[in-house]
């Protein structure tokens, strides 16, 4: 994300050491820390994003320390020329973002009716309202007031963008929440099974265990129906309706505020003769 200047620079030793333990941080137990937890993670078969998380946390405190670092040697009027450069990256990077997200938003998936018009304008408005704030701030060295707007700036942007995306995106199909399939009889009754992977999230809501459909096929018993999850990729091409039809018995399309309006679920009950059908079918939706 936009602190990899930030994390990048405290990653260098020779560099970060000295400023990080002027503001008390201990270098040496999270540069410990961040390597350990890589090493160990890259030894893991299985690479997921959420496997970061532990080293996550020890990057977000090297940075906060940078950060502390930098507020206090502008302060004192003690920064050095790469403590100039790399603030200089970082705020012009944020600023930049502040004027271009809103109108990468519009230009590429803005439509009437999908969100209110009044709402968005004011929405990008503000933004660039800080952004604009945020490059005045650093300008005139006020490196406290400028991480202050960075972080209302960045909170602004987690809270609103999910509820933005979710529908500047989604426009030729419809989602239900995924919560809704616990009121279906015949999604209570019947074993369930996905093509792709369901988020911690998604299971969590669901009131039963969704297994991949390689642990059906690997079992003797294909007599009964299955509901059966298909993955459906929302955001770079917006999929046709005809992309997503049925073989069996259509119980929805699908998504989870977690997917932020990037990943949605065809359900549907089908019977083991048809699955080999839907197999090709799913290819197809899952390229666009």
């Amino acid at each position: 994300g936009i602190w990899v200047i930030l994390i990048t620079a405290t990653l260098v030793m020779p560099y970060a050491k000295s400023r990080i333990e002027k503001v008390k941080g201990n270098y040496k137990f999270l540069i410990w820390w961040v390597l350990t937890t890589i090493v160990l993670l890259s030894i893991v078969p299985e690479k997921k994003e959420r496997y970061l998380m532990p080293a996550l946390i020890s990057q977000s405190l090297l940075a906060a320390f940078y950060l502390k670092y930098l507020v206090q040697a502008y302060r004192l009027h003690q920064e050095t020329l790469v403590d100039k450069i790399l603030l200089t990256l970082f705020c012009g990077l944020i600023g930049v973002i502040c004027f271009v997200l809103p109108v990468a938003l519009y230009f590429q998936g803005y439509s009437p009716g999908l969100i209110s018009l009044p709402v968005f304008a004011t929405f990008s408005l503000l933004i660039m309202f800080l952004g604009g704030l945020i490059i005045n701030e650093f300008r005139m060295k006020r490196v406290m007031n400028t991480t202050v707007l960075m972080f209302i700036m960045m909170g602004m942007l987690s809270t609103s963008l999910p509820y933005f995306y979710s529908r500047l995106f989604q426009k030729t199909l419809t989602f239900s929440g995924v919560t809704e399939l616990n009121n279906i009889e015949a999604f209570r009754n019947l074993p369930a099974f996905s093509i792709g992977e369901l988020r911690p999230e998604e299971l969590w809501d669901l009131d039963k265990i969704i297994k991949p459909l390689d642990y059906y096929q690997g079992t003797s018993n294909h007599s009964d129906s299955i509901v059966l999850f298909q993955k459906i990729n929302i955001t770079d091409k917006h999929p046709e309706p005809s992309k997503v039809t049925s073989v069996g018995h259509f119980l929805g399309l699908y998504s989870h505020p977690s997917q932020k309006g990037r990943v949605g679920w065809l359900v549907h009950i089908v019977q083991p003769q048809h699955l080999k059908e839907i197999l090709l079918k799913s290819n197809d939706v899952s390229s666009e």
